[in-house]
């Protein structure tokens, strides 16, 4: 059994060479891919499609690759797009995307120029307005409704009883 995964054919081709060299006299080896990989980016974070893997080449910049997900949500926030990418040592990098130029167009324009390599992982996080209204709502709003709602019930239970004591 041989390796293949993470080589390049010619790589491929001279190991298997250097393997059949110890059985075979001058072995001549051809190594052929049959299927490759097409090289893609990931986006995630609050995009419309929540997770997207887009074809790098259909979507060779950062806000291509956006839109091609379905585009920010509305409570996205844009100033902090950051961008993973994986370094030839085999670290992961982070790369924050911060806009300085002002308006709603400065994080897209700048989005526009950053160029994406393979399995770039794109993260458009949520606003933190959009964290504290869903913080308050799953908190707040729900446990308040839920008591509220029983409650509700018991004061009724308890009118109907006072009720009936009463006409007796």
């Amino acid at each position: 059994d041989v390796q293949a995964a993470g080589l390049t054919p010619a790589e491929l081709d001279a190991r298997l060479t250097e393997l059949f060299s110890a059985r075979l006299i001058d072995p001549e080896v051809t190594v052929i891919a049959q299927q490759v990989r097409q090289p893609m980016v990931f986006v995630s974070g609050d995009v419309n499609n929540n997770a997207a893997v887009v074809p790098l080449r259909d979507a060779p910049t950062a806000m291509q690759a956006i839109t091609v997900a379905g585009g920010f949500r509305r409570s996205a926030a844009l100033r902090y797009v950051t961008i993973i990418r994986l370094t030839e040592d085999g670290h992961l990098r982070v790369i924050p995307i911060r806009a300085e130029e002002g308006g709603q167009a400065g994080p897209r324009v700048l989005l526009s120029r950053v160029q994406l390599q393979p399995d770039d992982i794109i993260f458009v996080p949520e606003s933190g307005r959009s964290q504290l209204a869903r913080f308050l709502e799953d908190f707040v709003s729900r446990p308040l409704g839920a008591i509220s709602s029983a409650l509700g019930v018991w004061v009724n239970f308890e009118l109907i009883d006072l009720l009936d004591t009463s006409t007796n």
